[in-house]
């Protein structure tokens, strides 16, 4: 099988972590091929949040080169007794990162053939940082497997992989009930409802939606594009990652339903 020779990475360091990003990146380049390209899917993944980060690997992954490895560092429990895990797909492709919910929904495990924990003292840095794992073993590993090192190395194998707390969704003929995935930098609120579900209910274009989150209720349009409505105008549509989103044109869905990643929201629609 092709060594995977480009690595990805997926954090939550934000703009004034940037630094943090500099050292896995040096890190990978001291220990990797020669001939390893590094990429970025992002570093604005919300602090802490495994389910922002799912969405975040689910909705870039089908864009990236394969085989890759792709390095996710979104963790609160850093240092604790919770384990990292490797996780091989039959292309190929490694995932690494904490088994704190990001992976409990991809890569799918009809693709999976291996998950392992991640222990091999030969590649994890003597001198790590208890707060920043990323760098002094999940930058390392990649390394050593992008250079060749046979996966069952990487340690035991791992435990379940954990699901994080996104409610399923769940559509019936004009009832959708689902999670917010993520919210993005316009304030558009993205659900887990995809677009294959959805076209199986009763929903058309034109169609007033309530939305309900928590005590908030608001109504929405279905439609395809922001200027299907007026400017502060409500809008929900398929967005291009194929999950129903609610958005106001020209302001912010976000901050009209008060809502954050990871709550409720029920739809319905006559």
């Amino acid at each position: 099988m092709i060594l995977p020779k480009i690595i990805y990475l997926l954090t939550d360091f934000g703009f004034e972590g940037q630094h943090y990003v500099t050292q896995l990146r040096g890190v990978i380049r001291k220990l990797g091929p020669a001939d390893c390209i590094i990429e970025d899917i992002t570093h604005a993944v919300e602090p802490f949040s495994a389910i922002q980060a799912e969405y975040f690997l689910i909705t870039s992954f089908p864009y990236l080169q394969t085989p890759c490895i792709v390095i996710i560092v979104v963790d609160p429990g850093v240092g604790s007794s919770r384990e990292i895990v490797a996780i091989k797909d039959k292309d190929g492709n490694i995932f690494i990162g904490p088994n704190n919910g990001i992976f409990g929904r991809f890569p799918p495990r009809t693709r999976v053939i291996d998950t392992r924990k991640v222990e091999n003292p030969q590649v994890i840095a003597t001198f790590g940082s208890v707060t920043f794992q990323g760098r002094d073993i999940m930058a390392p590993l990649a390394s050593a497997l992008a250079k060749g090192l046979p996966f069952e190395k990487v340690g035991p194998s791992s435990g379940p992989l954990i699901l994080n707390n996104l409610p399923e969704p769940e559509i019936m003929r004009n009832v959708a009930i689902g999670g917010i995935y993520s919210i993005d930098s316009f304030g558009n609120v993205i659900t887990n409802l995809p677009a294959n579900l959805i076209q199986k209910s009763s929903l058309e274009r034109g169609n007033t939606i309530r939305a309900q989150l928590g005590g908030i209720e608001e109504e929405f349009e279905y439609g395809t594009t922001f200027s299907d409505v007026h400017e502060e105008g409500h809008i929900a549509y398929i967005g291009s990652s194929l999950f129903l989103e609610l958005a106001v044109n020209r302001g912010s869905a976000a901050t009209l339903l008060r809502c954050k990643i990871g709550d409720r929201v029920r739809l319905e629609w006559e």
